[in-house]
């Protein structure tokens, strides 16, 4: 499915024809639910690859000359290296970025390549999980896009979870990450921790995790309310 970036030509007019490496930006793969913030992501990295000097062979253009199922086999090719060199061969490009985007019941699934056409291999990636709850969606696209297109790793933080409580069991964005003390790598963004132990209330925080930075939680459990003691009735 095409999808409408409001204000792209306007950028690609004001690039000067051979300013860099040719760059062929492909719509995310996305479901017919998610199509709008698939264009954010891929009018996110129209505007990136600009700015950072690439020559640029937009969506539209490139599906006018793969034709549609030409096209869309390209955009389902993911990190499948033969799939996306097969699908721009014949397009003079230098490198491509495509990727997907879906959802679990807690985060949507960020996932970006960017390939190198001549050398045949992955540049740089993004395999990045935003919590829906934490609003974070566009934030978190603007930091990995730049880095992703300049052929860099997806830079982590990381959170150490402490508990006053022996055998506290983590849980991380839904993942169970093990007893507490846990250190773990995550990426840049807002997490969902939730702690459980028998005969504790169950907490739930929320972490903010930056980039090469180190974040620390302590735990502390609350020991769950008994019920009254029910005593035997007279005979």
């Amino acid at each position: 499915m095409r999808l409408v970036l409001p204000g792209v030509a306007l950028l690609l007019s004001a690039l000067p024809a051979g300013a860099g490496p040719k760059l062929a930006v492909v719509e995310l793969a996305a479901p017919e639910t998610m199509t709008a913030l698939a264009a954010e992501v891929t009018r996110k990295i129209l505007q990136e690859a600009i700015a950072q000097g690439y020559e640029v062979r937009a969506p539209k253009e490139l599906q006018s000359a793969l034709g549609t199922e030409g096209y869309e086999n390209l955009q389902n090719c993911g990190e499948n290296l033969p799939c996306v060199i097969s699908g721009v061969s014949g397009l003079h490009v230098d490198r491509a970025v495509l990727g997907s985007l879906g959802r679990d019941e807690r985060s949507y699934l960020l996932r970006l390549w960017l390939i190198s056409v001549s050398q045949k291999r992955v540049l740089g990636q993004v395999n990045h999980p935003v919590l829906i709850a934490g609003q974070r969606f566009t934030e978190d696209v603007t930091a990995v896009v730049p880095n992703l297109l300049r052929g860099l790793k997806e830079a982590h933080g990381e959170l150490r979870v402490k508990s006053r409580i022996k055998g506290a069991h983590v849980t991380v964005d839904g993942e169970p990450r093990g007893e507490a003390p846990v250190e773990l790598k995550l990426t840049p963004g807002r997490h969902a921790v939730t702690s459980q132990k028998e005969g504790f209330l169950s907490t739930k925080h929320y972490v903010n995790v930056e980039a090469e930075q180190s974040v620390e939680l302590e735990l502390d459990l609350t020991e769950a309310p008994r019920g009254p003691a029910i005593r035997p009735g007279p005979r």
